[in-house]
């Protein structure tokens, strides 16, 4: 009986295996080269929103999705750290964070808190380069009251001292944190040296942070926060009808004021091909090399986006993954990434690598750069990244909460209605003439701005010729 017991459970496992290995066999016959696979053109509209000015100038974006019983409102302020004072920055972060923390109206910040946690709804404020942004979730039975509370923090901040010294203290601390952080410090420091003599690159420092006081935040939040420099949008369970009551409920009393103060001027390229060292005995070395070029609103745009993403935002199979990666072994994380605004961007390769061979990795970066300018880039290659940037532009937009916040961006920077209708199209008709002419153009070989932060008796070869050297320290 056992003998018969144990050759049934062999045959059956046999079975089992064979049966495994069919279906492997099957499914890699199907799946050897995914590339030969045979589909419709993918087709993506982006869903239409409803745009509403009220009287005092706030802007407002509708877009109803009954999927979940959920609402969320989202703002864009134009309050952002490019509009800190000097002597003062960081108040644009620190305003952000006590707006949330130190309670508005007649509210304490805790009460607040108490009001939100009971209805498991969510509030939050931030501070970028150029705009503050702010949103609200919550359940649609309990939006509305979350929206008054979001308002009243938005019109009416109490900026209570003592959530503003707490805020001070843990910006400070992160500050002295990201002192011991040498990736971390290496694109702090980086942002005054390729955003030079621009607001935009004037940093938050220890001393800065410290010298805010409560009527520094109440003076930049009379001086930008106001309905003509604020964007809206309200999206999800909510009608028409519902969103536009509650925006003029809350926002449609809020008296226009004087045009506030001027948009800080883009930056402007920098060229001088110097090399600057921030000393720091780690055994790793951090290199960025960046440029100044045109953002969303130049038709240079869609050129670099493509450049880009074949430099090293593309992943294993861009040019410095797979130069300095993969075939050399030198780094385990570079790339590059393209960060465009309105009228300005800033296009950075990096790389962390062995203090041994930060020289090489810096020139394979230089000679990949060169590459493109002389040589340009394959049709292969341009047909690759079309198609990776344009699926993943539609994955980008899946949810009406990602939509409207895309389309307040589009009116923040003012881009084109059809900005987002029009991406892919333009993509696709992006050449591989015209991405060889943006990297002359925008990327040229005595232009870059390189920051290394690393231990430079380490270094097996010098990094920059005599007198191209510029030794810096942190600015804290």
């Amino acid at each position: 009986m056992k003998t018969r017991f144990l050759l049934l459970i062999s045959r059956l496992c046999i079975l089992f295996i064979f049966v495994l290995c069919g279906a492997n066999a099957g499914a890699a016959e199907i799946t050897a080269d995914p590339g030969l696979l045979r589909y419709p053109p993918l087709k993506f509209e982006v869903p239409q929103t409803e745009r509403v000015v009220l009287k005092n100038g706030l802007t407002v974006y509708i877009i109803q999705d009954r999927e979940l019983p959920l609402v969320r409102a989202a703002a864009l302020i134009r309050a952002g750290s490019a509009y800190d004072p000097p002597g003062k920055e960081g108040i644009a972060e620190i305003a952000a964070t006590v707006m949330r923390t130190g309670g508005a109206a007649s509210l304490s910040g805790d009460r607040i808190d108490e009001r939100l946690d009971y209805s498991a709804s969510v509030v939050s404020f931030t501070a970028g380069l150029d705009a503050c942004t702010g949103s609200v979730n919550a359940h649609r039975d309990h939006f509305p009251e979350a929206f008054a509370l979001f308002a009243d923090m938005v019109r009416k901040p109490a900026f209570d001292v003592k959530k503003l010294a707490i805020a001070k203290n843990l910006k400070i601390e992160s500050l002295r944190r990201i002192k011991d952080d040498p990736q971390k410090t290496a694109f702090r420091e980086f942002r005054p040296l390729i955003y030079r003599d621009n607001p935009r690159g004037r940093l938050a420092t220890i001393r800065s942070v410290g010298s805010i006081r409560r009527e520094d935040l109440t003076r930049f939040h009379a001086d930008r926060f106001r309905p003509g420099n604020m964007l809206v949008a309200i999206t999800g369970d909510i009608s028409r009808e519902e969103a536009l009551k509650l925006a003029e409920l809350r926002f449609g009393d809020w008296k226009t004021k004087p045009a506030a103060a001027a948009y800080p001027d883009p930056p402007r390229p920098v060229s001088h091909g110097s090399v600057h060292l921030i000393e720091k005995t780690v055994p790793q070395s951090t290199i960025i090399l960046g440029y100044v070029v045109p953002g969303k609103s130049s038709p240079d745009f869609y050129s670099l986006s493509v450049l880009d993403f074949l430099l090293g935002s593309g992943g294993f199979n861009s040019r410095l993954t797979g130069e300095i990666r993969n075939r050399r072994g030198l780094s385990y994380s570079t790339g590059s990434f393209y960060s465009a605004h309105g009228n300005y961007g800033a296009i950075q390769a990096y790389s962390i690598t062995n203090t041994a061979s930060t020289a090489e990795v810096l020139q394979v970066i230089r000679e990949t750069l060169d590459s493109l300018r002389k040589k340009g880039i394959t049709e292969q290659e341009l047909s690759w990244a079309k198609k990776s940037i344009n699926n993943s532009f539609v994955f980008d937009l899946e949810t009406a909460e990602q939509i409207a916040a895309e389309m307040l961006r589009v009116e923040f920077y003012g881009l084109p209605a059809d900005f987002l209708s029009s991406f892919r199209d333009r993509i696709e008709k992006v050449t591989s003439a015209e991405v060889r002419e943006s990297a002359v153009r925008h990327l040229p070989s005595d232009g870059a701005v390189v920051l290394i932060v690393g231990n430079e008796d380490g270094f097996e070869k010098p990094v920059a010729p005599s007198g191209k050297l510029i030794r810096m320290k942190e600015n804290f």
